[in-house]
């Protein structure tokens, strides 16, 4: 699909192909929700609870933002760019709105990253991830969830890298790389 459009009047031009993308980001969040809470269930029974329920409480919360903010692109903002016409100019509303969104973007993304560390830590200590991936994980969590809270006044390339750390599907890429990293456990152990 590429990235979406850059103007509202691409955007609106666009918004079929909007509107799927985050369809699928929505549904790919409720599977990431529901994949951690199965991993969970077995953490549970591998005698680890602590950062596992950690984990499980921070997705609980990022999950219904994750959901709101890609409703956010998803429909509204669809309505919202069909409604401004022909020109890019936006009304006095658009902007604290806009702001309001940015704040919930970096809230749900923060506790993606930090649930995805605790999980990681959480196998490390029941075995099933290794020291270094448990220490990647962890890294690469805490890089995300600092860069996806620093303000847009930042200096590049902060800026630019808080941006790629926030696009819907960038937090998301860890769990997955986790989930092949558990089935490749998982086959190696049969």
């Amino acid at each position: 699909m590429g990235p979406p459009p850059s103007t509202a009047a691409g955007y609106a031009a666009a918004a079929v192909e909007q509107q799927l993308r985050y369809a699928l980001l929505i549904v790919s969040g409720l599977l990431l929700l529901g994949g951690f809470a199965l991993l969970r269930e077995q953490l549970k029974a591998s005698k680890e609870n602590l950062y596992s329920l950690l984990g499980q409480t921070m997705l609980s919360v990022a999950l219904p933002l994750f959901i709101l903010n890609m409703l956010y692109w998803h429909s509204y903002l669809v309505e919202a760019f069909q409604g401004f016409g022909p020109t890019d100019s936006r009304p006095a509303w658009y902007g604290p709105l806009r702001s309001l969104f940015r704040a919930i973007s970096a809230v749900e993304v923060a506790l993606l990253y930090l649930a995805t560390v605790a999980f990681a830590i959480s196998l490390r200590v029941v075995g099933w991830l290794s020291p270094a991936s448990s220490w990647l994980y962890g890294f690469f969590g805490l890089l995300g969830t600092v860069l996806a809270v620093l303000p847009a006044s930042m200096p590049e390339p902060i800026v630019t890298a808080s941006f790629v750390v926030s696009v819907p599907a960038i937090p998301l890429i860890m769990p997955y790389l986790i989930g092949i990293q558990l089935l490749r456990h998982l086959g190696n152990d049969k």
